[in-house]
């Protein structure tokens, strides 16, 4: 019974042991595969940070382009930092070698522990097998000694061998009682060195979380620093930007000022002029009139009449004549002519046209003046006043030559648009009419699907009637596009400076946006688009495509965007701060240009920095121990990244990262069409003191936001 207690405690010891060096083991691959996560977060951060810091550099030498001497600096401080990944990346192979060299060392003193555990236990059962080989023996030789003797009387050698067996007992008794002594010994060893090697562990883990933090902290403040370099960076730029803005103002200002100082002092000099000229003329007149005079007194005195004075009759109706025609051809409808301009005109674009009232003028130039002109089959295009300059030797002539045709307050139905370019076939193939240049003021487009600003255009025209270059600008001046055809496409210049908004579309407002496209049949190819907008700056490309089912598609790269602005442009009941910077992709398409932008599809990645998170309270949630659900608050944040998609008007936020001194979190969620959100989150609260962890499912909508324990 003895030996059956015996084992089964050595069994129960055993299990523990086990169960104790499997936990240990776990515990210790639970830290190694944390310690690696964080490492290659790190390192991936690390990495990022590079990236940017170089593409900031990189963008920073294209812009200021300051020699030599900066590109010296650049090499350097790339190649510091190259030193220095090295030094970081060997550093990490030697924490990884010792690692496995303690591992090693471990799996060696297991296996050391389990050798002389093994050799402990054959020990002891050869000792017992001994024993009970001994007793048997000792059994034997006593019943053959008995067997052998002859009857007498045997008490004493009973009781002599009742003294020797239990002698033996004892010393059996001691000999146990001195290896369970040792086997305690033993284990209080083990427990010991276990101690002291849970101790140095503990230790050098205490040490390694210390670097680790030295390293966080290092590399944020690196990062801060950074990030303030960047900022005092673009700062600089944008006061360099605004000095020059203001320089050219100054600059335009003084130019002003020097071409009125020069236009007063020319009218002064005129002024001068003609009141010198007035008086030499007065003083020529006077004495004009005084030879006259003396001349009148003296014919008076003879009685002579010069043939001048018997044409003078005649010169003063003749003058007045000619003042009469100017009159009747200045103020006289021309409206008899009209029918013949409207038949030329709609030859000229295969469409009627119709003319209200009819002018001419000669005084400045020989022009025609039209009011009231309609142009189009549904008179989609309604003009108050046209004003042509012809040459006036082709009125009377085969081809007629027009130098500019000028339109002001011209109103465009949008359904005359795909007509324009047939209009402009025809324009081209006509060769009765040949005109130069084409300005249109205040031109409005009524349309209901983009919101256009009036606009001015100024087009001028080769030879055969094509468009040379046309130059279209707001009447607000926010907004300039240039046209250059030239071997069967288009090159399009786009520059809008603060304020403007595009007419279809997310109406974001920006303070700088230039691009250049090329459009080529039904296809506009936007090679670079560069803005600046809430704060930061945005660049891409984008394809557009009509003709059929209207599509456009890109790229986008945004850095230092104001969340708060930017998302007040989509939607008013999410509101979260901070600097957003991303990396995506977009597509979409529709039938018409009405409904372009009614389904995107978005995907990419997305960082904001230091900001405020509306709507939920991560700490209250912790706080709450799981008794109830959290709506509404606020969390404040470091960092928080992960992957964004939008499809179908569903947004998925996916790998969401959040940062914020000792809280952090993972997870994701959704928003559908009817804004509602569904996803899970996990928080955690680490300090020195504690540690809080806590799984949440996140429900509610766009509106109400709830954190219901999981």
């Amino acid at each position: 019974r003895k030996r059956r207690e015996e084992e089964e405690r050595k069994r129960r010891e055993e299990e523990e042991r086990k169960r104790k060096e499997e936990e240990e083991r776990r515990r210790r691959e639970e830290e190694e595969e944390r310690r690696a996560r964080r490492e290659e977060e790190d390192r991936r951060r690390r990495e990022e940070d590079e990236r940017r810091r170089r593409e900031d550099e990189e963008e920073e030498r294209r812009r200021t382009g300051d020699g030599s001497a900066r590109e010296d600096e650049d090499r350097r401080r790339r190649e510091e930092e190259d030193r220095r990944r090295r030094e970081e990346d060997e550093r990490r192979e030697r924490e990884e070698a010792d690692r496995r060299q303690r591992e090693d060392d471990e799996r060696r003193e297991r296996e050391q522990a389990e050798s002389r555990r093994r050799e402990e236990e054959e020990r002891k059962r050869k000792e017992e097998e001994e024993r009970k080989r001994h007793e048997e023996e000792e059994s034997a030789k006593a019943a053959a000694a008995k067997s052998s003797l002859p009857e007498f009387d045997l008490s004493g050698l009973r009781a002599m061998e009742s003294q020797v067996a239990e002698e033996f007992e004892k010393q059996q008794q001691e000999l146990r009682q001195r290896e369970e002594e040792e086997e305690r010994r033993r284990e209080q060893e083990e427990q010991a060195r276990q101690a002291v090697e849970r101790a140095e562990r503990e230790e050098q883990a205490r040490a390694e979380a210390e670097r680790r933090e030295a390293e966080d902290r290092e590399r944020r403040e690196r990062m801060e620093r950074e990030r303030a370099e960047r900022e005092e960076r673009e700062r600089r730029r944008q006061e360099e930007k605004e000095a020059r803005i203001r320089e050219q103002e100054e600059a335009k200002v003084k130019r002003e000022e020097e071409r009125q100082r020069q236009e007063a002092a020319r009218i002064e000099n005129e002024r001068r002029g003609r009141e010198e000229d007035l008086v030499k003329r007065r003083k020529e007149q006077e004495e004009r009139d005084r030879k006259r005079a003396e001349v009148e007194s003296l014919k008076k005195q003879k009685g002579i009449k010069t043939p001048l004075d018997r044409l003078k009759p005649v010169a003063i109706g003749v003058a007045v004549l000619v003042a009469v025609l100017i009159g009747v051809v200045q103020l006289l409808p021309m409206n008899s002519y009209a029918p013949s301009i409207e038949k030329l005109a709609s030859e000229h674009i295969k469409e009627p046209v119709s003319i209200g009232t009819m002018h001419v003028s000669i005084l400045g130039g020989f022009t025609i003046n039209l009011q009231n002109v309609k142009l189009g089959t549904t008179q989609d295009v309604k003009i108050d006043k046209v004003t042509i300059s012809p040459e006036f030797g082709s009125v009377f002539g085969d081809v007629k030559v027009i130098r500019t045709l000028e339109a002001q307050s011209v109103t465009v139905a949008e359904e005359v648009l795909p007509r324009l370019g047939k209009w402009l076939d025809a324009a081209v193939a006509d060769k009765k009419v040949q005109v130069g240049r084409v300005l249109l003021r205040g031109v409005k487009l009524e349309s209901h699907t983009a919101k256009v600003p009036a606009f001015d255009a100024d087009l001028g025209l080769t030879a055969e009637g094509g468009i040379q270059k046309a130059v279209l600008s707001s009447t607000d001046g926010k907004a300039t596009v240039e046209l250059a055809p030239h071997d069967g496409q288009v090159d399009i210049a786009l520059n809008a400076s603060k304020g403007w908004v595009p007419p279809v579309g997310p109406q974001i407002e920006f303070t700088d946006l230039t691009a250049k496209a090329v459009a080529m049949q039904n296809r506009i190819s936007v090679e670079k688009f560069e803005a600046l907008l809430y704060g930061g700056a945005a660049r891409g490309s984008a394809q557009i495509v009509w003709g059929g089912p209207w599509s456009l598609e890109g790229e986008l790269e945004t850095e230092r965007i104001a969340m708060q602005d930017l998302m007040a442009s989509f939607t008013r009941e999410a509101k979260s701060t901070g600097q957003l910077e991303s990396r995506l992709r977009y597509s979409m398409s529709s039938q018409g240009l009405a409904t372009m932008f009614d389904a995107p599809k978005v995907d990419g990645t997305f960082e904001v920095k230091k900001g405020d998170m509306d709507g939920v309270d991560l700490v209250r949630a912790l706080q709450s121990g799981g008794r109830g659900v959290t709506q509404g608050g606020a969390t404040r944040f470091e960092d928080i990244s992960g992957t964004f998609s939008l499809a179908n008007g569903r947004y998925q936020y996916r790998n969401l990262k959040l940062s914020s001194g000792l809280l952090s979190a993972t997870g994701g969620f959704e928003v559908s069409p009817s804004k509602d959100v569904n996803g899970r989150i996990a928080v955690e609260l680490r300090s020195q003191a504690a540690q809080i962890r806590g799984n949440f499912t996140v429900d509610g909508d766009l509106k109400a936001i709830v954190l219901k324990p999981n």
